[in-house]
């Protein structure tokens, strides 16, 4: 081989070996990228799920509070005397329940709870247009245009069919339980049904959220293929042309 020659391939295996640097490197900051990620998603759960079980526990007791007061009363005017006491004996157990609750639905996106979450005479059914209704409420024209330019205000094609129904049960639970005492008991097995309901769908959210994390985010997966596509070529190269020798 000539001296020309291995000039040139010495320079062309720098030239790979930078490449291959390089690549690595990338790899190696894109993985530690998604491992930070990782970690937010699996905190994401955690804080789920103790937000989600406070809320749920805390309903239960006190929808099982109110049933054995009633049961004990001897009857129903007895019951409504007994009332005060038990808002004075539940205050921290609502204090609880709402803080889980108001907690769960910051867990999830703008489109996700305002599906739920709307009042039912705001005309813009789709969820997409929800941010509209809103943006007209509460804010003016000075703002108005930079609250429609945030992407959460766009359609988010993320959004969880399950987390959609999660929300609309646990609404459904905080709007039943705020009703008088006295009209509670006849609303403790649909509340428990409820609560059920939002386990299994809670189950269901949180399922998706493991298999984001075991998979890895598909941005990262196609970096870190191409990473190792392009550390394949560049080796294949460099051994071509120390085993054949530069063109001639």
């Amino acid at each position: 081989m000539a001296a020309e020659e291995r000039f040139l391939l010495a320079g062309l295996a720098t030239v790979i070996a930078a490449l291959i640097g390089s690549g690595l490197a990338a790899a190696k900051l894109f993985a530690d990228k998604e491992t930070k990620v990782s970690e937010f998603r699996l905190a994401w759960v955690a804080t789920l799920r103790q937000a989600l079980s406070e809320l749920l526990g805390e309903a239960m007791l006190i929808i099982g509070r109110v049933k054995i007061a009633y049961e004990h009363a001897a009857n129903d005017r007895a019951f409504k005397k007994r009332i005060p006491d038990l808002e004075s004996e539940l205050l921290e157990h609502w204090e609880s329940f709402r803080k889980a609750y108001y907690l769960v639905l910051l867990h999830f996106n703008f489109v996700e709870t305002s599906v739920s979450l709307r009042p039912p005479k705001d005309t813009n059914a789709k969820s997409r247009d929800a941010w509209r209704t809103l943006v007209s409420k509460a804010t003016n024209e000075q703002f108005g245009s930079e609250v429609q330019a945030m992407t959460c205000c766009q359609t988010d094609r993320n959004a969880s069919p399950a987390v959609i129904e999660l929300i609309k049960r646990i609404e459904d639970i905080r709007r039943t339980m705020s009703q008088s005492y006295d009209l509670l008991p006849g609303e403790i097995e649909n509340l428990q049904q409820m609560a059920v309901e939002a386990t299994w769908l809670a189950n269901m959210a949180i399922k998706a959220e493991w298999v984001r994390v075991k998979k890895g985010e598909d941005k990262f997966r196609r970096i870190s293929w191409g990473s190792v596509i392009l550390l394949g070529v560049c080796v294949a190269i460099l051994i071509y042309f120390v085993v054949y020798g530069l063109p001639k």
